[in-house]
C-alpha cells in the first residue's frame, strides 16, 4: 500500500512531538528513562519503546536544544 504525500511531513511532526514530550516528562515530570519510555510508549504514542529510543537518538540535536533552552513554561500539554 503506498504512502500519502504527507506521510513523511507528519511522521516529522510526531517525531517532534515525541522530542518534545520525552523533555516534559524527562526534565519537567523528573521521570526515570524508564518510565518516560514507558509512558510515551504505552500512553501517549502507541509505538515500541524500541522505536522511540531510535526517534530520541535520531532528534539528538533537537533535544539538547530544548535543553539547553530550558522552555519547561513554554511547552504544550496534549
Amino acid at each position: 500500500m503506498p504512502r500519502g504525500t504527507n506521510y513523511k511531513k507528519l511522521m516529522l511532526r510526531r517525531d517532534k512531538k515525541l522530542c518534545e514530550r520525552y523533555y516534559y516528562w524527562f526534565e519537567v515530570k523528573r521521570l526515570r528513562y524508564d518510565d518516560v519510555l514507558k509512558t510515551l510508549s504505552e500512553d501517549e504514542f502507541f509505538i515500541s519503546e524500541q522505536r522511540i529510543v531510535q526517534i530520541i537518538r535520531n532528534n539528538n540535536e533537537y533535544i539538547d536544544r530544548l535543553f539547553a533552552a530550558d522552555i519547561k513554561s513554554q511547552l504544550k500539554l496534549f
